[in-house]
């Protein structure tokens, strides 16, 4: 068997030099993307690798006039022989792929009055893979069988919404998969795709929601700037004034004179008791003194995790708190996703368990809770939107998220 790899700029030009060099009998043993040697090849488009094989001991003749079957499929007796000779040629791709799975699954496919028996469900399989094999290497192509929008259209709309590779691939794939098993009937094409996109996208966070427990304590913490405080103050207001619940406001923020003084000034108006905590065990004591309350909201300052000292007395504050208990990873939509990435590895050492993102109306792009979500494999259970107290933060759950991410929930 002669095995050969080759380097084109796309599936048809790679198929057409393998025909070429190692004639039709050829098969396809694997195919990859690659990237060319140089600046200018690292900056342009990326090429395909194919791996073809013939067999060395197989008649030339006898195996193309066999082949030209196996592409072209059957051949009409009464069809002229110059037509028999070109009708391989004018065979749709699909035909090649199908055939060229059979020549791959059975190595002497060379034998005409072969009778081995076929398992079609493998062969079903096979193409399944070879079609996803093929969209790879032909992103411009359009779907089969609907011709509405090509893969690479809907890789580039999912990228311009700041989601990670990561993300993009998993919904690519699943669309995909919802695609080959004819899981679409909607008739719009563009209702089809966005409505596949928003439940594989809401599929993608969902588990990360299931058995949320509400926590007794709520402890907000993040970086200096996202809007914990005024976050809080919201939260704790709607508890209060809609949800008649009992709360407690305690801060441990005694290094910005503005963040306590504004935080007064909210719990006086809402009519909740507030108090400045200064140490674990002032902390431990003043929960128990507010142990018949519903709920207790604690507010910190932010924290830069690169100064470990600050990292240390923060963490001594969550150790007193018992459970249940939220630790809620406070963040802003406008933060840069390399950023939200390090702020959430940084902050995993304190457990937070619950994430809320501040800021949505600054940015038109929100990919970055899904980003998140995945990141930290956590739920982000709310979203502000505004400055207004006790209004502008909503709860967030799987569906809604999605909507948010794609631009369907203004």
């Amino acid at each position: 068997m002669r095995i050969r790899k080759y380097i084109a700029k796309d599936l048809r030009e790679a198929l057409q030099m393998i025909k070429g060099d190692l004639g039709p009998e050829a098969i396809i043993i694997s195919s990859r993307k690659v990237r060319g040697s140089g600046l200018r090849a690292v900056l342009g488009p990326s090429l395909v690798e194919v791996t073809a094989a013939v067999e060395n001991n197989v008649d030339t003749g006898q195996q193309k006039q066999i082949n030209e079957q196996h592409w072209a499929g059957p051949v009409d007796p009464q069809m002229p022989a110059a037509s028999k000779k070109t009708a391989w040629k004018e065979a749709p791709a699909e035909g090649y792929w199908r055939e060229t799975a059979k020549v791959s699954r059975h190595s002497n496919a060379v034998n005409v009055n072969q009778t081995e028996p076929v398992d079609y469900r493998e062969l079903e399989r096979e193409l399944d893979e070879l079609k996803r094999t093929l969209w790879d290497f032909t992103p411009d192509s359009q779907e089969y069988g609907t011709g509405d929008r090509s893969f690479s259209k809907i890789r580039t709309v999912l990228q311009q919404l700041e989601l990670n590779d990561v993300i993009v691939g998993r919904l690519i794939a699943d669309f995909r998969n919802s695609r080959l098993h004819g899981a679409e009937t909607i008739n719009s094409p563009d209702g089809n795709v966005n409505e596949t996109l928003l439940q594989g996208m809401a599929r993608l966070v969902e588990p990360f929601y299931k058995n949320i427990v509400p926590g007794r304590l709520m402890a907000f913490i993040g970086p200096t700037g996202v809007g914990k405080t005024t976050t809080l103050a919201k939260l704790a207001a709607q508890l209060a004034l809609f949800h008649h619940k009992r709360v407690a406001l305690l801060t441990i923020d005694t290094y910005r004179i503005g963040a306590l003084e504004q935080l007064k000034t909210y719990s006086e108006i809402i009519g909740l008791p507030l108090e400045v905590v200064m140490t674990p065990g002032e902390l431990k004591n003043c929960l128990r003194r507010h142990s018949d309350k519903d709920l207790i909201l604690i507010d910190t300052a932010g924290r830069s995790l690169k100064n470990k000292e600050q990292v240390f007395e923060l963490r001594k504050f969550i150790e007193v708190m018992p459970q249940p208990r939220d630790i809620l990873l406070t963040l802003s939509a406008t933060t840069k996703g390399k950023d939200l990435t390090k702020i959430v590895e940084d902050y995993r050492k304190l457990h937070f368990n619950k994430i809320i993102f501040t800021k949505i109306d600054e940015t038109t792009e929100l990919g970055c809770i899904v980003n998140v979500a995945c990141q930290a494999r956590m739920p982000v259970v709310y979203i502000t939107d505004g400055q207004k107290v006790p209004d502008d933060i909503y709860e967030l759950r799987p569906k809604r998220a999605a909507k948010l991410v794609l631009g369907r929930d203004k």
